[in-house]
């Protein structure tokens, strides 16, 4: 029970709170009465007042305690952790004493940003291309709206094709034509193929050239004859006139 005095009832609504304070850090405990509203009446006898939870010295010195133990933990993996780091230990202690690894990390670092600002310029020259394909003088924008661009670009497809057909075609024959001259069964290929037949076509030709020969220096000799000498004349000055 709380005894309140009288004329203290006039500033103390129903909805207050209560709650144990502390008259100072480590003066003697009191109790603190908190809010209220003007809305509700003043408190009466009997009245029943609503508890506040508080913190009091007690909970704030354990609460001091369980920091300075959690604090005394950190120093000590802090502790441990610089040790670590001086003696050249895990990861951490490797960088900072192993020059080489520290050198290599660094390098790979330095890579990295490279590579970063490499894609960044990749994406921003791609983005860059999209724009110009998609722009009104774009080659992409020409074959959709330009009916003569797209006309000119259908001849050359159709064209190229025709060719491809046509070197298609031509390389058939080639291997047709190649075909026929490994055999024997044509005179081409008999030519190539049959030994005996082409020692037999160029003593055929020694002979014509022989024959040829010996004809022009049988006709020489006609047109030496006195008896045929006239008849040669008159053919050359026949010739000339007609010249």
């Amino acid at each position: 029970y709380l005894s309140i005095e009288e004329d203290m009832h006039k500033y103390i609504h129903k909805d207050a709170g209560a709650s144990i304070g502390a008259d100072g850090l480590i003066g003697n405990k009191i109790v603190v009465l908190t809010g209220g509203n003007p809305k509700f009446p003043f408190v009466e006898d009997g009245d029943v007042l609503k508890v506040n939870s508080s913190l009091s010295t007690d909970d704030i010195m354990k609460t001091l305690q369980v920091n300075n133990k959690n604090l005394v933990d950190v120093t000590g993996d802090f502790k441990v952790l610089a040790r670590n780091l001086v003696e050249g230990k895990g990861a951490a202690g490797a960088l900072l004493s192993d020059e080489q690894l520290a050198m290599n990390f660094k390098t790979m670092v330095s890579n990295l940003n490279r590579i970063t600002l490499s894609t960044a310029q990749t994406a921003q020259d791609l983005n860059t291309f999209g724009k110009t394909l998609n722009s009104k003088d774009g080659l992409v924008n020409k074959m959709m709206t330009d009916t003569a661009v797209f006309a000119k670009l259908e001849r050359s497809a159709t064209s190229l094709q025709q060719t491809a057909k046509s070197a298609s075609l031509m390389a058939a024959n080639l291997e047709k034509a190649s075909g026929k001259l490994n055999t024997s069964d044509n005179a081409a290929g008999l030519l190539l193929n049959d030994a005996k037949t082409a020692e037999q076509v160029k003593s055929i030709m020694t002979n014509l050239e022989k024959g040829s020969k010996k004809l022009d220096e049988d006709l020489e000799a006609l047109q030496s004859n006195f008896l045929f000498r006239g008849f040669f004349k008159k053919r050359a000055r026949d010739s000339i006139k007609n010249q």
